[in-house]
């Protein structure tokens, strides 16, 4: 039986994958370059949002041309945010130190090992996945050795429609040289992924960002604070203010006049939004501070940005509501709710004087001891409606509902609350799909199947199994035809989600006229691989594991064999049963007349 949706459920939609010149007074970017792995031209541009990508520390900062990264809507060349990034402080021993994603990126690209930055490595550049498979393969070679995540079968793990990931470190000393920072290292090192959606309504004006920290350092991280720093100019950048919403844990820049030299008489409002904050004795924080400031009011040093992230002023004083001593303290700079409304001290504090503002939102304190890590998630959000005031609102609005989508199905696919697409590929005469279901199992579940020419029909009804993943392989296939795949779940009368995706069909394979070797599966793999191979004549065919320097690991068949498939394994130990070191490991099929070989990566 094919059930309806109800209209609430686009938050099930989340649930599938989830030119301005500087100002005279701002500081020149000073870039470090290395031919190898600064990657500093990458674009998430699947919606209204066209957002410059860095593997380094910087977000919506065009380092190529030291111009504006956030082109809002997306081919206009209209700017909402020159530069932006991820800024870290804690005390090590009492001492302040910090890492800055700023004009200067005290980041390294790559992951720490041993303790320290890596040598550079071309690899060490961003990662773009889209839905269909595209990326997947250069993803498992090369992205996940480097702590990349995977999916509950051992695909990349792909939030959104598009997700670029990279991984970067502070802990290389010469490049702590930020005018404002020049601290020693943390020793954090951070894994970004930043993902979008190909839609419309609110998901179309967001991208996400989410960093995971770990402190990969020998230092206990102590009152450490993760800050989103911004230096919006939205459009016209000398008649900016901000603010910042404290029930929403949102940092958001509009233009102070419903006439912009950029966006003319109807500005839009951009929005930094803290989904998710750190984590301290186990309570999520949230947004724990705002601080705004004028180009030419930059921190001076560490501390100034260290007692700034804690909700002080540079000199470490408080910070009182409208800046009068009089007042009560608070954390949170101009965090008036009406800026429509006149500014009011005891209830509607608003920025004032229009200029060329920076700001940052800061979670914290938190400790973190050698090992531990922190994950914050942060989305983007623009907001445009008739006017300045009215943009705001709209912000308001897309902040809501992505909020309400992120509580409710963001992350790991385990902690989810709708269905989720964890597997969709073609192979040849076959479409291969599964889904992720957090309900109960044994609750009924529908599978639908549609073409461009056919409409949303059932295939295959079940219930759900213990591990709550749905697997379906399509055989019913027509080469090069585009199928739709979607999962609807009934978990009682008010719970009702779909999850779908779309896969083009590969030709139908026919019977190999040569030895051929098929990928292994699954790959990667924290434990036994399955290998198949065909053997096209009757002879004699190898089949062996070497490492990443050709040595071989273990003979897995040597033999004369009969025409047809063959199935084996490898499970991770090498020929004296020693289970073998985490890594890239290559299978190579040989027979007289050639060799096949196929990557395999294992991970402990």
């Amino acid at each position: 039986m094919v059930r309806s949706l109800p209209a609430r459920s686009v938050a099930c939609l989340f649930a599938l994958l989830i030119s301005i010149s500087p100002s005279p007074l701002r500081a020149a970017p000073h870039v470090h370059v290395s031919a190898s792995i600064f990657d500093n031209d990458d674009h998430m541009d699947v919606n209204n949002i066209n957002m410059t990508l860095t593997n380094h520390g910087s977000v919506a900062f065009d380092l190529q041309t030291a111009g504006p990264g956030l082109e809002f809507p997306n081919g206009t060349g209209k700017t909402a945010v020159y530069a932006s990034g991820l800024w870290i402080g804690a005390q090590v021993n009492d001492t302040v130190r910090v890492a800055m994603g700023e004009y200067v990126q005290e980041y390294a690209p790559g992951p720490m090992i041993g303790g320290t930055f890596a040598p550079d490595q071309i690899q060490f550049h961003n990662f773009r996945l889209e839905q269909g498979g595209l990326g997947y393969s250069d993803y498992l070679a090369d992205a996940v050795p480097q702590g990349a995540p995977l999916d509950s079968l051992g695909h990349p793990l792909l939030l959104g429609d598009a997700l670029t990931w990279s991984v970067f470190n502070d802990a290389n000393p010469a490049l702590h040289v930020n005018a404002a920072g020049s601290t020693a290292p943390l020793g954090v090192e951070v894994q970004q992924s930043v993902f979008a959606f190909r839609r419309s309504g609110a998901l179309g004006n967001v991208v996400f960002v989410k960093w995971r920290l770990q402190n990969k350092g020998t230092n206990q991280l102590q009152n450490g604070y993760v800050s989103f720093w911004a230096d919006p100019d939205l459009g016209d950048a000398s008649d900016d203010l901000v603010g910042c919403d404290t029930t929403m844990s949102l940092g958001y820049c509009y233009n102070a006049s419903n006439l912009d030299a950029v966006y003319g008489s109807a500005p839009p409002a951009v929005g930094f939004h803290m989904l998710r904050g750190a984590v301290s004795n186990g309570t999520q924080l949230g947004m724990t501070s705002f601080h705004r400031y004028i180009n030419g009011g930059d921190p001076q040093n560490p501390v100034e940005i260290y007692n700034h992230m804690s909700g002080r002023k540079a000199d470490g004083s408080p910070v009182h509501v409208c800046d009068d001593d009089l007042l009560p303290v608070t954390t949170y700079e101009v965090s008036g709710l009406n800026p429509e409304s006149p500014s009011n001290c005891f209830s509607n504090w608003l920025d004032s004087n229009s200029d060329d503002r920076r700001l940052f939102l800061s979670s914290g304190p938190f400790t973190m001891m050698p090992g531990d890590t922190q994950v914050v998630v942060i989305a983007i959000e623009v907001g445009q409606s008739t006017d300045q005031f009215a943009s705001i609102q709209e912000l308001r609005n897309i902040a809501a509902v992505i909020a309400d989508l992120y509580n409710a199905t963001f992350g790991d696919p385990s902690t989810a609350v709708a269905s989720q697409v964890v597997d969709s590929r073609a192979e040849a005469g076959v479409n291969h799909v599964a889904w992720y279901v957090p309900a109960s199992p044994g609750t009924p579940i529908t599978i639908q199947r549609c073409t461009a020419s056919s409409p949303w029909a059932a295939v295959s009804e079940a219930t759900l199994p213990t591990d709550r993943l749905v697997r379906f392989d399509d055989v019913s296939v027509a080469a090069g035809e585009r199928y739709g795949y979607r999962l609807e779940v009934w978990s009682g009368a008010t719970q009702d989600y779909t999850a779908e995706t779309w896969l083009q069909a590969a030709p139908t394979s026919e019977t190999p006229t040569s030895l051929r070797l098929l990928p292994a599966r699954p790959n990667p793999s924290t434990g036994v691989f399955q290998i198949r191979h065909y053997v096209p004549r009757r002879e004699s065919v190898r089949l062996t594991l070497v490492d990443i320097q050709g040595r071989v690991v273990r003979v897995l068949s040597n033999r004369e064999s009969l025409p047809g498939w063959y199935d084996s394994s490898w499970n991770g130990r090498d020929s004296a049963g020693r289970a073998v070191a985490s890594g890239t490991y290559f299978l190579r099929l040989e027979d007289e007349r050639g060799v096949e070989t196929k990557k395999l990566v294992l991970m402990r």
